[in-house]
């Protein structure tokens, strides 16, 4: 009730949120983007566009929108329709917030598929930060997003250091997927095959 309230106040488009306040919404919603019940993730979201909307861009924010970025994808393929939408709805507002125009233009055009490696091109400072953020929905109750995070964790390996303790949880993360589905058990396995074979190579034969 109380995020259905903030998002019809800020929905008037009548009043602007100084910078510390938006940073303690914020703080306070990120954690709610994985929620288990699917409205409070769908308003949480929503609330977070909106406190974006309207606020003035500062250097402060910035951290918390970039660790939007990754929930905003998976849960943009999110089996709740109403979930999805509201994801999908979030991470334009977090591109058009961080003035990502090629980010913006791709969730306008519906193209999740390319989201991936356009995030990991534009922010490789951050890609150990986005891989661990990734790595949870391997175990998330539905299969799409397993899958999901496999393709996304095989991209991030190829603009990773060797030297990069992330890309040892991928490939043991990846290692230890031998109970599920064999679509996914499978998946996981050519991932780490070809993650393996390219440190070898200074060439990612990749999907």
């Amino acid at each position: 009730m109380t995020l259905t309230v903030f998002i019809n106040v800020l929905g008037l488009k009548i009043i602007q949120i100084s910078s510390p306040i938006a940073l303690k919404l914020l703080e306070a919603l990120r954690p709610l983007f994985d929620n288990e019940h699917s409205q409070l993730q769908q308003l949480s979201m929503l609330l977070f566009r909106e406190v974006m909307e309207a606020t003035e861009r500062s250097k402060s924010l910035k951290p918390h929108v970039y660790l939007s970025l990754v929930p905003f994808y998976f849960n943009w393929h999110n089996e709740n329709q109403r979930v999805a939408e509201a994801s999908r709805r979030a991470l334009f507002g977090a591109a058009r917030f961080l003035k990502w125009r090629d980010l913006e233009h791709l969730v306008t055009m519906e193209q999740p598929w390319r989201f991936p490696e356009c995030l990991l091109e534009k922010d490789r400072s951050r890609v150990g930060q986005y891989v661990r953020q990734a790595l949870p929905f391997l175990e998330s109750p539905e299969e799409p997003l397993r899958k999901l995070a496999i393709k996304f964790l095989g991209i991030a390996a190829r603009s990773m250091k060797q030297e990069q303790p992330e890309l040892q949880l991928i490939c043991q993360a990846l290692q230890d997927i031998t109970d599920d589905s064999p679509a996914v058990s499978n998946l996981a396995q050519e991932t780490l095959h070809i993650i393996r074979a390219v440190r070898r190579t200074s060439f990612f034969p990749f999907w």
